[in-house]
């Protein structure tokens, strides 16, 4: 906490010094390069340091709807289920009639897949504070909760793998067509009992 407040307060500085040098005749020049330069890394802190999480507008069903595949895992969750960075994938099938097929999606130390109902969930009924897909969790206690996230008009689904480690597991849509189910369709096959 301390060193993001000296941070914070030497990013201030460098910002009052940039604006000193461009009063100055023949500092001008300078001090506005340095200025630019400050502003526009402090929209990039300010772009990265948001999460994107969908607080007003709702996603529509159009955007859930189609596959979506695992981009990131946290490696700590990989280690602890004794899974292979390589080897792994975890994909989401979202069907119009408000089904989902699950195929590998991380659950605490293992990966679950299923095929159960979805709905979207108001950010105010969400402990994320944001639109959130639930699934059904069949017979483990409590839902299954993805929340929605957009950035640059892109929309991505987070599930907390594990809180307190912070494993996470980030989903993005690959296509606005559900696969064919006849595959994928396989119901509560789990890794754990």
């Amino acid at each position: 906490m301390i060193f993001s407040c000296f941070i914070f307060l030497g990013f201030i500085a460098w910002i009052i010094y940039s604006l000193i040098l461009s009063f100055g005749a023949k500092t001008r020049r300078v001090g506005l390069v340095s200025l630019g330069i400050s502003l526009v890394l402090a929209a990039l802190i300010l772009w990265w340091a948001d999460s994107g999480a969908m607080s007003e507008d709702p996603p529509s069903t159009e955007e859930i709807v189609g596959t979506w595949e695992c981009y990131y895992v946290s490696a700590g969750f990989l280690h602890r289920a004794g899974l292979d960075r390589n080897d792994f994938t975890s994909k989401l099938i979202f069907t119009d009639a408000s089904r989902v097929t699950v195929e590998g999606m991380p659950d605490e130390e293992d990966t679950v897949s299923f095929s159960r109902s979805w709905e979207l969930r108001r950010p105010g009924s969400t402990p994320a504070g944001a639109w959130t897909i639930e699934i059904d969790s069949g017979p483990r206690l409590g839902p299954y909760r993805l929340v929605c996230r957009k950035k640059l008009g892109r929309m991505t689904l987070q599930k907390n793998v594990d809180v307190i480690y912070g494993y996470e597991v980030l989903y993005r849509r690959v296509s606005d067509e559900p696969e064919d189910e006849s595959h994928s369709n396989h119901e509560a096959r789990t890794s754990r009992g």
